[in-house]
């Protein structure tokens, strides 16, 4: 029995630390993605909204996404709350998964002293 418990705390471990990486995987590429999805919609809006050629709408959009990203940038506290977002996310599930390996070695444990004890 006590190995069927191991079992299920290891599973649930799992779970949880590919909860955490997905999350964090997410949560990085919705950083890099916005971005680019931005730049998408200025292209298309000068492209097909206003009628300039492709290349040429290109050619504007992205100095203004820099020119936007910079300015997002410039804001006091907004860069550093989303790294620190990011951060404490992934230390979060770090915690978490320590917490896991302490209740597993702690069934183990359990496991032991129960075999001591039987003989």
């Amino acid at each position: 029995m006590h190995m069927v418990n191991i079992l299920l705390v290891r599973a649930i471990q799992l779970i949880a630390c590919m909860f955490f990486t997905s999350a964090v995987l997410i949560y990085g590429g919705a950083l890099l993605l916005v971005p680019l999805a931005v730049l998408k919609a200025m292209v298309s809006l000068l492209a097909d909204g206003i009628g300039f050629n492709g290349i040429f709408a290109t050619i504007i959009a992205v100095p203004a996404l820099f020119w936007l990203g910079l300015r997002v940038k410039s804001l006091p506290g907004v860069t550093p709350m989303l790294v620190d977002t990011g951060w404490a996310l992934l230390h979060m599930g770090v915690e978490n998964f320590r917490k896991f390996d302490d209740i597993a070695h702690s069934v183990k444990g359990a496991k032991a002293r129960v075999a001591t004890s039987n003989t």
